[in-house]
């Protein structure tokens, strides 16, 4: 405040003016010096409060950029620019103005909320095994149809009535060497067995079929290549091995007799 626009000093001025300055009462120095005072102490107050003010703004602004920082999480902040703010305080006289130290007023990030989602992503990895199987078919050996008459065979299995068989060419005595030796084999006890075909047949037995078997077969007593009758279901019940060998009779397409080789 200029001291031209104090009423006080004016005062004093127009009674310093007329010569008068001796005669000024001391009451009026008094309030003179008492309100000069008040002025300045309200000047200091009022400065005191704004400073506080913008260092609690500032320390706020800090504490929430602190707390969640916007930019971190890619919240775009406006800001709007503020002219200088011009205040009239009586205490520093009218047309006084102080310039906001700010500049620009930065607008609060939190107006608009932001949800931010987090995604968790899960990769499975599968294994596909591929098994290849291989189906071997092998193809029943042919078995050529059998004309009635005598056939040497190695019998298999007997089921009721059913007579399975392996058909095989038998030789005896000189042929027995002739053909071993051709096939590259050698004779066993006199005789010869050809096998070329392993293809196993199947043939019914006929009603009053005629079974022979040795007695060694049927553990019977009396001489072991002697031959004694049985019924079909006797043999079936002391089924030979494999390399027993039997003359079967066809006659019709069935077996009418059946007769075991005496090989010991």
């Amino acid at each position: 405040m200029r001291d031209d626009d104090d009423p006080f000093r004016r005062h004093l001025d127009d009674y310093a003016a007329v010569g008068r300055d001796g005669a000024v009462p001391p009451m009026v120095h008094e309030i003179y010096r008492r309100g000069r005072r008040h002025q300045r102490l309200q000047t200091v107050t009022w400065g005191v409060v704004g400073v506080l003010t913008l260092i609690a703004t500032f320390l706020a602004g800090m504490v929430v950029r602190d707390q969640t920082d916007p930019a971190a999480a890619g919240v775009a902040i406006p800001t709007t620019t503020m002219p200088p703010a011009t205040t009239s305080n009586p205490l520093l006289g009218l047309g006084t103005s102080t310039t906001n130290p700010f500049g620009s007023t930065t607008l609060d990030p939190f107006a608009t909320t932001t949800t931010l989602y987090s995604y968790t992503t899960s990769s499975y990895s599968y294994t596909t095994t591929t098994y290849s199987y291989t189906t071997t078919t092998t193809a029943a050996p042919y078995a050529p149809p059998l004309e009635s008459g005598k056939h040497s065979v190695i019998i298999t299995s007997i089921s009721g009535r059913q007579v399975k068989f392996d058909k095989v060419e038998f030789f005896r005595g000189d042929a027995a060497a002739r053909e071993a030796s051709r096939d590259g084999r050698s004779v066993t006890n006199g005789y010869y067995i050809r096998n070329e075909n392993p293809a196993l047949r199947t043939f019914t037995a006929a009603d009053g079929i005629r079974v022979q078997a040795t007695n060694r077969t049927m553990d019977k007593s009396g001489s072991p290549g002697t031959l004694t009758t049985v019924t079909l279901n006797q043999l079936a019940g002391k089924m030979p091995d494999s390399s027993t060998l039997f003359r079967i009779t066809l006659s019709s397409g069935k077996i009418t007799a059946i007769t075991e080789y005496n090989l010991g």
